[in-house]
């Protein structure tokens, strides 16, 4: 059910949680993410989303190109659907 996904994604975010609490200034790369990253962007791409996101927007200005937890990809739902 719905409410069993929700309760497994919670427990595997209180994972990464420990996980972060462990290793401070910590990084990683998308062969060894998960969806469920609590701070994705800073995870990923550290200081420079905001500058990746202007370039994106730049050369893709209708959003054309997506990916989850990708530069961009908070203008959409976790259903990749634009808001």
């Amino acid at each position: 059910s719905s409410t069993e996904i929700k309760g497994l994604i919670d427990q595997l975010q209180k994972g990464i949680q420990t996980m972060y609490d462990l290793t401070p200034n910590d990084s990683a790369y998308f062969n060894e993410a998960s969806l469920f990253e609590i701070n994705w962007k800073e995870i990923f791409f550290g200081s420079h989303y905001s500058t990746l996101k202007d370039i994106k927007n730049k050369y893709d200005p209708f959003k054309l190109f997506v990916v989850a937890e990708g530069v961009g990809s908070d203008d959409w739902d976790k259903e990749l659907t634009c808001r």
